[in-house]
């Protein structure tokens, strides 16, 4: 094995398998921006496109917009509950810039609702706030840990402060506030065997934002975790539309 391969720190072997998503190349800007949306937040939907990629144009605009790029392969329609639909990467998308084969797959039934609280989450937001690529959270931390348990999940930058804090999103919208609050005290209890992670969460730049599906879930969430001095600095948000799920 060449020395200058031997020599690598274990923080450039991580950095070298965190996967680099190439910028979509096509003519038109507009068609690039919905392609890099799907590619950032994994799933979106006609509405959450229109108001967010291109709110300078009318609605029958955008639907053209989404429908010329799914019959070119480059997005994907899935069912989702009735007459309703998301939307995913197409197979020409993957192909054509090598992104992972499952940034295309239809959601399955665990995946969808958090994917769809993320996607929530970020495109409702005053101000607005922006799910990362994996090479920008390893940009913002470096010695963030590229394990599958941490990145499973959506994170964004709050950038409020003096330092920037890393705010990590789950969505619960099945069970109590009490339960939500021990489950991810837990997670953040194992997640401390990291340093960086342990550092950020001493140093309150650890935030977890949590969506659920009613109003009075999210009450329960800031009750349970005052209850149990939940050990992080707490966020939530609702979504109606979760309750589809229940």
């Amino acid at each position: 094995m060449p020395s200058s391969i031997m020599s690598l720190s274990p923080f450039t072997k991580q950095m070298h398998s965190i996967p680099i998503l190439s910028q979509p190349d096509l003519l038109h800007h507009r068609s690039n921006e919905m392609v890099r949306f799907l590619l950032r937040n994994h799933v979106g939907t006609n509405e959450t496109i229109r108001r967010v990629v291109v709110p300078e144009v009318q609605k029958p605009t955008a639907q053209k917009l989404i429908v010329r790029l799914i019959k070119r392969g480059l997005l994907k329609r899935w069912p989702l509950h009735a007459s309703k639909s998301y939307l995913r990467l197409g197979s020409a998308a993957i192909a054509r810039w090598q992104y992972p084969q499952s940034y295309s797959r239809r959601l399955g039934p665990q995946v969808l609702p958090y994917q769809l609280g993320c996607l929530s989450l970020m495109a409702n937001s005053q101000p607005s706030i922006q799910r990362l690529l994996p090479e920008e959270l390893a940009q913002a931390f470096p010695d963030f840990p590229n394990t599958r348990d941490l990145h499973q999940w959506a994170y964004y930058l709050d950038s409020s402060g003096p330092a920037s804090k890393l705010v990590t999103v789950r969505v619960e919208y099945r069970v109590g506030g009490e339960a939500v609050i021990n489950k991810v005290a837990e997670q953040l209890h194992r997640y401390r065997q990291h340093p960086c992670v342990n550092r950020l969460l001493d140093e309150q730049r650890f935030i977890v934002h949590v969506v659920t599906a009613t109003a009075e879930q999210e009450m329960a969430l800031w009750d349970a975790a005052d209850r149990l001095r939940f050990p992080a600095i707490l966020r939530t948000a609702h979504d109606k539309s979760l309750t589809l799920f229940l």
